[in-house]
């Protein structure tokens, strides 16, 4: 059974609550081209080479063309870019919002919340705004394992 509103709310204020400590960031559409040099450094910079896929430029690019997606930008109480992000499910007809894609400029950024309150500003973006009931991961392959199960 779907929780009812009073779930919902009391569910609702734990994630304000986790937003309290969250540092003050923006969020912004990505702008293609100016904002995709940025994204493409972040996002192959060494800390992120082993935790997000590397794309080129021009699959970037495709991708902000698709009206089911969308590219966020995250930024400072300075202006300074720190994290992006991509969404799909826009126009999910079952009401899915896969979370392609989350970067975090590791190199400045690491352990300071930006990561979290950027997931917070998903999720609530999905719940609240797109009417999702759910908010996943994308869908991929099982990995393959290297040894038959059970033998090692």
């Amino acid at each position: 059974k779907p929780p009812g509103g009073a779930e919902r709310m009391a569910a609702g204020s734990r994630l304000a609550e986790l937003e309290v400590g969250a540092p003050r960031l923006s969020f912004r559409r990505a702008v293609f081209p100016d904002d995709f040099d940025w994204l493409l450094e972040t996002e192959h910079r060494y800390e992120n080479t082993g935790l997000i896929g590397q794309q080129t430029l021009e699959e970037h690019e495709e991708q902000t063309k698709d009206p089911d997606a969308i590219y966020w930008i995250v930024e400072t109480e300075a202006g300074e870019r720190c994290a992006y992000c991509l969404i799909r499910g826009l126009k999910d007809d079952l009401g899915v919002v896969y979370l392609q894609r989350i970067c975090v400029d590791l190199g400045a950024y690491r352990g300071a919340g930006v990561g979290m309150a950027l997931l917070l500003r998903i999720i609530h973006f999905a719940f609240d705004t797109l009417g999702a009931h759910k908010v996943s991961p994308p869908t991929a392959p099982p990995p393959a394992h290297p040894l038959p199960l059970g033998t090692h």
